[in-house]
């Protein structure tokens, strides 16, 4: 997607990406203080600057991660380090975090409520293997 073509709001994404709130973003922009926190809220509402943002965020995703050679395969092979770490320490707090970020990660529940809102208990469970079950080879 190419830059908004309202210049004031391609400046809110631009300045949203540096500390990701929303209302200073859109004073840097060059609007108002007055009710800028409702105006930013409503401006964020408006698909095609929802869409520059997801687009801004996923570049400088991609780019953080190529510049440290992040990758998923890294981040669960770092979280699995660190809940046996916690089942060491007999940490709960530490073993359940672990455990809802790989959750999350394969996609075991869903994240948002919009993903919940009408569906039953059986349309949420993830057919995803178990940790402790073979994957496909």
């Amino acid at each position: 997607m190419p830059t908004l073509p309202n210049p004031k709001w391609e400046r809110f994404c631009q300045e949203l990406l540096v500390d990701d709130n929303q209302t200073q973003a859109y004073i840097r922009a060059g609007y108002p203080s007055a009710g800028a926190n409702r105006s930013a809220a409503r401006l964020m509402d408006r698909p095609e600057v929802a869409a520059r943002m997801a687009e801004l965020r996923a570049g400088r995703s991609e780019r953080i991660a190529a510049r440290v050679e992040i990758t998923q395969d890294w981040v669960v092979d770092s979280l699995v380090k660190l809940h046996a770490m916690a089942l060491e320490k007999e940490s709960m707090h530490n073993i359940r975090h672990t455990v809802v970020l790989l959750g999350k990660h394969v996609g075991m529940w869903p994240t948002r409520p919009a993903e919940v809102k009408g569906k039953t208990l059986s349309d949420l469970i993830c057919k995803t293997p178990r940790f402790d079950e073979p994957g496909p080879e």
